[in-house]
């Protein structure tokens, strides 16, 4: 009994979605029947992780994978003819050499309407690369004319570089947009946003750089996760931040980090912060009072025989606490 043949077209779409979009193509050349079922899937994962190993010492190789992904995609996205694609993340290293190409990919994604966009172009999948040599996310002009980031609801970026007002643009433009994560980005020349036109609810960036400083005002925001250098921080009127998670890699955030949420500090649930035990001591006087925050997590950076008692003078100041921990960081004496 050929039990394959009976199952239903829907079941059968179902099971490709299970598979990489390579191998889901491929079943095209089974049967007439088979032909053109790949083409219903509204989720395109076009991962490439499983060759970047090999890659890593072998430039020959690295070049004809590169090219190889890049001509599958596009083959790809060339036969598709469904009318929306709820999901499309390309998943490779590759660089600004590419832009052309990726250009004509985020094109394709908006065009079908997708509401979760990942372009993850890390460094042989596992570190960022030097900034210029970053992929530039551009908004294609037809784009920004016919409106077609109106689905879009969660955008993930990783060695992707923005211009400053394409962000805003973004934003202005994706009135469903909910997540935007944001890694090893460059953006420049800062990021500023706000108002009842966006309807953000999680922001995320880590290892980003080119910027001094983030305003982030009057919206809904629920989350910010800030992990870089250190840049000027302004939260303003944002009610319902819950979580806030900041840490300031390369110097840390000594005590101005309270000056810095001030503003958000009545609405907070869950906070983390990431500080430097300094010589000075921390000032106890600068500390805010939050009322409301139930988890509070403290990753401290110390040298030697520091003192980390004082910094419970944080948990102190949440009367409404539950949970509480601090984990340390070493660093060698001079």
């Amino acid at each position: 009994m050929d039990f394959i043949s009976k199952i239903p077209d829907d079941v059968l779409v179902m099971i490709l979605s299970l598979m990489p979009i390579k191998d889901a193509a491929v079943t095209s050349s089974l049967s007439t029947r088979w032909r053109y079922l790949w083409r219903n899937l509204i989720r395109l994962n076009f991962d490439g992780t499983e060759i970047l190993d090999k890659m890593a010492n072998d430039e020959v190789l690295c070049d004809l994978e590169v090219n190889k992904y890049i001509n599958q995609v596009s083959n790809v996205i060339s036969s598709y003819n469904h009318s929306k694609v709820h999901d499309f993340r390309v998943c490779f290293d590759l660089d600004d050499s590419a832009s052309e190409e990726i250009d004509e990919w985020i094109e394709f994604a908006l065009g079908k309407k997708v509401e979760r966009l990942e372009l993850d172009l890390l460094y042989k999948n596992y570190g960022t690369r030097y900034s210029e040599e970053n992929y530039e996310f551009r908004l294609p002009s037809s784009v920004s004319m016919v409106g077609e980031m109106l689905s879009l609801k969660k955008l993930f970026l990783k060695c992707v570089n923005f211009i400053g007002p394409t962000l805003n643009e973004i934003l202005m433009n994706s009135p469903h947009l909910e997540k935007l994560y944001l890694f090893g980005s460059d953006v420049f020349p800062s990021i500023c946003f706000g108002g009842q036109g966006i309807n953000l609810k999680h922001f995320k960036l880590v290892a980003c750089s080119g910027f001094e400083s983030i305003s982030l005002y009057g919206f809904d925001l629920v989350s910010f996760i800030y992990q870089g250098p250190e840049i000027k921080l302004h939260l303003t009127d944002l009610p319902k931040l819950k979580e806030l998670d900041i840490g300031e890699i390369s110097v840390g955030l000594e005590n101005n980090v309270f000056c810095q949420i001030s503003s958000c500090a009545l609405y907070l649930q869950v906070l983390e912060l990431d500080m430097r035990s300094t010589k000075k001591g921390l000032d106890v006087n600068a500390i805010l009072k939050f009322p409301n925050v139930k988890k509070l997590k403290l990753a401290i950076q110390s040298e030697g025989d520091d003192s980390l008692l004082e910094f419970t003078s944080i948990a102190q100041a949440c009367p409404s606490l539950e949970t509480f921990s601090i984990s340390v960081r070493t660093s060698a004496m001079s």
